[in-house]
């Protein structure tokens, strides 16, 4: 399918989605809220109805206790909002972390013999069956584990000058990578539905682990790449959201 750099006409949509909105749940990548996606909804067309979780222990959901692991936190989901799973017409976008809970989440849903979603859109994440190169948070100690974030992209220099963004943080980011290194998916068994990965040029997934997500579908995978490295969603979200837009007006038009 070829990608327009035109946005989907906002009047033509709305006499056309009236009847049929799409729900965009999104899910975070490690230490991450759902605020991170807010902004998208000034860019996403109107039949797209966002839909950013919000995990525990961050945003509304401060005080929470953290999940322990992948298969807590699609509990979580399912005790939240699983009744949003019910009816066809929606799709799951997840960034790194939220890859993997997007790749879980989908296989629940299935287990409970609910609607599958549309699309499922996987960023920054290579195939976690191929992916042997896990970071050991436990192993580094505070200069090595401020360095390793920096790399990612997702943390500045400036967060580590400021204690109480650190001491509220920090545990959250932790806990976080610590769900990503031990998860394991050594044999994934495909789900019945397409699967869109994008990723940042610069990031470090071999081309295996790249298009190592046709495994995980029986139907279709399509790859987007972008300039910039892991946090490339924070540069070209115009870019990412376009893409949802015209994947989703693809899937109604079908």
């Amino acid at each position: 399918m070829k990608i327009s750099n035109e946005p989907i006409n906002q009047e033509t949509q709305t006499h056309m989605f009236d009847e049929k909105k799409i729900k965009l749940f999104c899910f975070p990548f490690a230490g991450g809220a759902s605020s991170f996606y807010h902004p998208w909804r000034k860019l996403l067309p109107s039949f797209i109805d966002l839909q950013p979780y919000e995990l525990p222990g961050r945003g509304r959901r401060i005080g929470i206790e953290l999940c322990d692991t992948i298969d807590a936190v699609v509990d979580d989901i399912m005790s939240e909002i699983r009744n949003e799973f019910t009816t066809d017409g929606y799709a799951l976008f997840g960034h790194s972390m939220g890859g993997l809970i997007v790749v879980e989440l989908a296989r629940r849903i299935k287990q409970e013999n609910l609607p599958m979603p549309l699309l499922l859109f996987i960023s920054g994440k290579g195939a976690p069956n191929l992916n042997v190169r896990k970071a050991r948070v436990q192993d580094m100690d505070n200069t090595a584990l401020q360095n390793y974030l920096m790399s990612l992209g997702g943390v500045s220099p400036e967060f580590f000058q400021n204690p109480e963004l650190v001491n509220f943080f920090l545990p959250v980011i932790i806990n976080d990578l610590h769900l990503v290194e031990c998860y394991e998916d050594a044999s994934p068994v495909p789900l019945d539905v397409d699967i869109i990965t994008m990723f940042g040029k610069n990031e470090v997934w071999t081309d295996e682990e790249r298009k190592g997500w046709q495994q995980y579908t029986t139907g279709n995978h399509q790859q987007f790449t972008f300039p910039g490295g892991h946090f490339f969603i924070k540069d070209y979200f115009r870019e990412v959201t376009r893409i949802i837009a015209q994947m989703l007006h693809h899937q109604i038009m079908q």
